[in-house]
């Protein structure tokens, strides 16, 4: 008798908690190993998009701050806690055009974002002049936010992957030490260089 009283205890015990109290909290342990679990895909699809170019994954360089770390810092006044998962994307994917663009000589980097927004924008449709317009000047501050805090930061972004979980945003970041682009008579000449740095 004793032994259906417990049973129907835990039985009742769940059936009065509610259904979002029951699910496992995550703990700080599980979202790091699922953290690591998906910067380990990140280097395999790295690895599998290289090969043909026969490039190096090698760890960063010691004394040097993780490059995610920094783009995290970058981006900061622009990140909300309420950033959808496609928003804090395409803030990522803005900041990385602004970041690589830093890297051109000066003189370079205009002609270089105007060709960005030339492909995007449509200059028939006003809404999308409008909206091009806006972002130019987000842009901007994000050019000029790369140039006063980052300006000694030349690594070269090739990749970046950014994952979800309960707590938040997990961002993985490959890159090159070395400025993959040469300036040889007026043009952008690619070098294809074999390292690529996590």
């Amino acid at each position: 008798m004793a032994r259906k009283s417990k049973e129907f205890q835990k039985l009742f015990q769940a059936e009065s908690v509610p259904q979002e109290a029951r699910v496992q909290r995550s703990t700080p342990q599980s979202v790091r190993k699922k953290e690591l679990a998906a910067h380990e895909r990140f280097k395999k699809r790295v690895e599998s998009n290289q090969k043909d170019k026969q490039v190096v994954l090698a760890p960063k360089p010691k004394g040097m701050k993780k490059l995610s770390e920094v783009l995290q810092e970058f981006i900061e006044p622009y990140v909300d806690d309420e950033d959808t998962y496609e928003e804090r994307f395409e803030l990522l994917e803005d900041a990385i055009i602004v970041w690589n663009a830093s890297l051109l000589p000066e003189e370079k980097r205009q002609g270089f974002i105007e060709e960005f927004f030339d492909l995007t924008a449509d200059p028939l449709d006003k809404e999308d002049v409008a909206i091009t317009n806006i972002l130019k000047l987000f842009i901007k501050e994000l050019m000029d936010r790369k140039l006063e805090l980052y300006a000694n930061d030349n690594r070269f972004i090739k990749d970046f992957q950014l994952t979800e979980h309960e707590l938040g945003f997990h961002l993985s970041v490959a890159y090159s030490l070395h400025w993959p682009f040469k300036i040889f008579q007026g043009f952008l000449i690619i070098i294809h260089n074999n390292h690529a740095n996590f």
